[in-house]
């Protein structure tokens, strides 16, 4: 029996080898290695020669910008960050490099955090993009894992070591990817050739790394980003801006910082006499209850920050219920105020924050927007 350093994730923590078997404690959880298996992935898979997209409307003159100075980033063999505020088309600045290397018969993952962004991602791609076959990969849906683009959650990565010539990895910040040192490695091992990270809230990269930076911080649609507004009187607060919505025929999200604030609040506004829908990370039927959302069969939604990022809702306002709590750090605060005016028939909407105080995090969120529109 002898110490090692984990093939998959890199690991030196607790690697033990028997016999041909290692056994990782950082990623056991992706099941155990036999010595010499995890060695780069030969997967045949099938190109066709007329891939393309049509997004159906035009890119900014910014995103045009930007999308032609990632290719050309790519080209030159780097590795590229994008930071883009939220609403602001951020997908879309890749599509010219993921038509470029399918072209070039190359392997294009994009791996996002959770599984509901994933099925999000794939109905995008799979009506944008034509002439190529798309493999959807998540925990209980992996089936089919080998296509010329794959889009999975990052857990899902282990699967691909040196498979991918291209990959995109959004919402790089988010939970529960960032942070994750074996997460984090597994990627590394899947990406052979370059790799795009992307989100409205990441940290600017070391100089040293070489990654090449680029910034977009105004919406597709030219309007500025609404700021919050902080209120006190929580449930008094709530009970009158959720009045208002209503008489208004306003959809709304309330993110709460809890699973148990969400069942108390959800009981609140059905006693209240208002119809709503709690989903947080173990509804058993959230997909089906934010479908119900976007159908506009109900007005009110509490949810967890599960839906703080990744999800596009038309014409929606957002209440944070007790945006003091630790829950709800700065990062996370700036993506759920991102939720707001994302289409141009209704570029503005309303944001407040529930609060006892003022927090650093919620100041910070505040702060952040005003920079961005300025």
């Amino acid at each position: 029996m002898k110490e090692m350093r984990c093939p998959r994730c890199q690991s030196e923590n607790g690697i033990v080898q028997i016999g041909r078997l290692v056994y990782c404690r950082d990623c056991i959880s992706f099941g155990r290695l036999e010595m010499g298996s995890y060695q780069p992935l030969h997967q045949s898979v099938h190109f066709q020669d007329e891939v393309g997209y049509c997004l159906g409307y035009d890119l900014s003159e910014a995103q045009d910008r930007i999308s032609k100075g990632i290719v050309q980033a790519i080209r030159q063999k780097q590795h590229v960050m994008i930071q883009a505020v939220c609403g602001s088309g951020k997908t879309e600045l890749v599509y010219a490099s993921i038509l470029e290397k399918l072209s070039c018969h190359q392997t294009v993952c994009f791996a996002l955090p959770r599984r509901d962004l994933v099925i999000e991602m794939t109905e995008r791609l799979s009506r944008q993009f034509h002439g190529v076959e798309i493999a959807s990969v998540y925990g209980g849906h992996h089936e089919q894992c080998y296509a010329p683009l794959v889009i999975c959650t990052t857990h899902q990565l282990y699967r691909y070591p040196a498979f991918f010539d291209l990959l995109i990895i959004d919402e790089a910040d988010a939970f529960p990817f960032y942070g994750q040192k074996q997460l984090m490695a597994i990627a590394a091992n899947a990406c052979k050739g370059q790799l795009i990270i992307m989100s409205a809230t990441l940290d600017r990269p070391d100089p040293k790394t070489g990654f090449a930076v680029f910034e977009l911080n105004r919406r597709y649609h030219g309007h500025r980003l609404d700021v919050p507004q902080v209120q006190k009187w929580l449930y008094y607060s709530l009970w009158r801006d959720l009045r208002l919505f209503l008489h208004q025929g306003k959809q709304a999200l309330i993110f709460v910082p809890t699973k148990a604030i969400g069942n108390q609040l959800a009981r609140y506004l059905k006693w209240w006499g208002l119809k709503c829908e709690l989903v947080h990370s173990q509804s058993a039927r959230r997909e089906a209850i934010i479908a119900a959302f976007k159908a506009r069969q109900f007005s009110f939604l509490i949810c967890t920050t599960l839906l703080e990022r990744g999800m596009t809702f038309e014409d929606v306002q957002v209440i944070v219920f007790q945006a003091d709590h630790p829950v709800f750090d700065t990062s996370t605060l700036i993506q759920i105020c991102g939720r707001v005016g994302r289409k141009p028939l209704h570029p503005h909407g309303k944001i407040y924050f529930l609060a006892h105080r003022k927090t650093r995090e919620m100041k910070g969120c505040m702060t952040h927007i005003q920079q961005k529109n300025a």
